[in-house]
Order: C-alpha cells, then structure tokens, then sequence
C-alpha cells in the first residue's frame, strides 16, 4: 500500500508549472518577458493621454496587443490538464 501512494504522490506531483519539461519552461520565459514588456509599455504611457492613444491605435502590432496575446499564452501554460479554464 506504500508502493501504491509512493507512486500516486510522484504522478501528482508531476503536473502544472512544471510539466513539459525543459521546452515549456522555457516558453514560459518567453510569455513571461513578453508581458513584463507589455507592461511596462503600459506603465510608461501612464498619464500621458497621447501615448495611451497610441497604444490603443498601434493595432494588432503594438505592445498592448501583445500583451494581451502573451498573458493568453502563459495563462494557458500553467493549465494543468485540457478542461481546465
């Protein structure tokens, strides 16, 4: 019976921020500096109505469209299995 936990406690242990091994690990760096630089885009134009605006109208390639991609991506690298939301 303490095999059988033994092996249980590996199985769940093996989940979530560290499944995937080396590959999603470092994809999660890479989401991860893709927000901090996102954000601190966001950061910087603070109070600075023209340069909110023109993160608004950067589109599709600016830092705020990014950063919203990013934060998908690395959200959906910690789920822990395909049902989870």
């Amino acid at each position: 019976a303490a095999m059988a936990l033994a092996r249980a406690a590996a199985v769940d242990a093996s989940g979530g921020a560290t499944a995937g091994g080396a590959y999603l690990l470092r994809a999660k760096e890479r989401y991860n500096a893709r927000v901090n630089a996102g954000a601190k885009a966001v950061k910087a134009a603070a109070g600075d109505d023209a340069a909110v605006a023109a993160l608004f109208a950067a589109g599709e390639d600016g830092p705020l469209a990014d950063l919203e991609a990013a934060g998908f991506l690395l959200a959906n690298a910690f789920r822990i299995n395909s049902t989870q939301n």
